[in-house]
C-alpha cells in the first residue's frame, strides 16, 4: 500500500516530536468498512499520530 510505505518513511524522517504525522483514507467508499478500518489500524501501527477515516461524500 503506497501510503503505507509514506507514513512509514515520515515517521522514520521525523526530527521534531512536535511534528504530527496524519493519515486519512476513503477506502470505505470503495472497498468497505473493513478494509477502511484495516488500513487505519495499519497507519497507527506504522506511526500515525491522527488517522482519519472518511465516512461519507461530500
Amino acid at each position: 500500500m503506497k501510503l503505507l510505505t509514506k507514513v512509514r518513511a515520515a515517521v522514520r524522517i521525523r526530527s521534531d516530536s512536535n511534528t504530527l504525522i496524519i493519515s486519512r483514507t476513503d477506502a470505505r467508499e470503495v472497498t468497505g468498512v473493513d478494509e477502511a478500518l484495516r488500513r487505519c489500524t495499519a497507519f497507527a501501527k506504522e506511526g500515525a499520530d491522527i488517522v482519519f477515516l472518511k465516512l461519507h461524500n461530500q
